[in-house]
């Protein structure tokens, strides 16, 4: 799609604590009545991130999958360009 046919475009950006942690939510999954969020660890303590049993996908990258009911302040940030317009 061209960028003159968009109306609109944002970035919504989600997060939340976990065991005290900070963590980005990337996905939202839906299994047996219960939501299921993909947290990446926002940290930069990898002694931490691996003493929480996270998944390890690259250096510093660190993931989990766990129920909504585990993470508390979740928040959700939506970023709106001003405009569309190339130059403005």
């Amino acid at each position: 799609m061209a960028v003159g046919e968009l109306q609109d475009i944002f970035e919504l950006n989600a997060t939340c604590r976990r065991n005290r942690h900070s963590f980005r939510i990337t996905a939202v999954a839906h299994e047996s009545d219960q939501r299921l969020f993909r947290l990446f660890y926002t940290g930069h303590n990898a002694d931490i991130a691996e003493s929480l049993g996270l998944n390890k996908s690259d250096a510093g990258v660190y993931w989990t999958v766990v129920p909504e009911a585990e993470t508390n302040d979740v928040e959700l940030i939506q970023n709106r360009l001003k405009t569309l317009q190339p130059g403005k």
